[in-house]
């Protein structure tokens, strides 16, 4: 995000359901209907028309930044796969756990070594004495993190992760309607018609599916 624009991370994340369409198919072999391949499209040309029509493309791009971007896509894709994997051998509880302590270590290490290059280790436990460090820590921690990481790697043992991936594009959505019912924010044409790309694209993945295997 640093190094590029946030409507260009808009655009890129919106990948994220084809390509995980793409590497289900080869390394899964996860199948998909026509139907359920013009979802997918759909959901990304909703998102697509959005960022066009709110103005926010921007001709600045940053190559480094995109290519940041498309590693952070890819990352993700790749979670969705190997969480499928391993949710046929493992429980979501292991999974989920196993994660949780995997990042504890990791960032804490990093966190560790940057002080100590630093000469500030004294002040590690320092952040925790900011109340509302503390809250935010516990909403990322314990909604965001683990109980997302949760929902996510049971609703891959139980459905394709070529279906979850297409929800990504569900979370500009609600973050517009969010704004209009919180913040009062203005509903435009263009975010509706935008939306209802996305839901009738997330439909087709989903209620499609359903309706063949009744």
């Amino acid at each position: 995000m640093e190094y590029s624009p946030a409507s260009n991370a808009g655009i890129v994340f919106a990948t994220i359901p084809i390509i995980t369409l793409i590497i289900a198919r080869i390394f899964l072999k996860e199948r998909t209907t026509l139907v359920q391949k013009i979802g997918v499209i759909l959901s990304v040309l909703g998102i697509g028309y959005i960022l066009f029509q709110a103005g926010n493309l921007s001709k600045s791009t940053s190559l480094n930044g995109t290519l940041l971007l498309f590693l952070s896509v890819l990352s993700i894709v790749v979670y969705y796969t190997l969480g499928k994997k391993i949710s046929l051998e493992f429980s979501t509880i292991e999974i989920t756990f196993w994660m949780t302590i995997l990042a504890f270590i990791i960032f804490n290490s990093w966190s560790i070594i940057s002080h100590l290059q630093t000469d500030t280790l004294n002040d590690f436990f320092l952040p925790l004495t900011n109340s509302e460090f503390v809250w935010s820590v516990l909403y990322l921690g314990i909604l965001s993190s683990v109980l997302t990481s949760f929902i996510t790697v049971f609703a891959l043992s139980v459905i394709p992760a070529s279906q979850i991936a297409v929800f990504n594009n569900l979370s500009p959505i609600i973050a517009i309607v969010g704004g209009v019912l919180i913040l009062d924010e203005t509903l435009h044409t263009y975010q509706i018609i935008g939306g209802i790309l996305v839901v009738l694209g997330v439909a087709m993945t989903q209620i499609f599916k359903r309706t063949k295997k009744s």
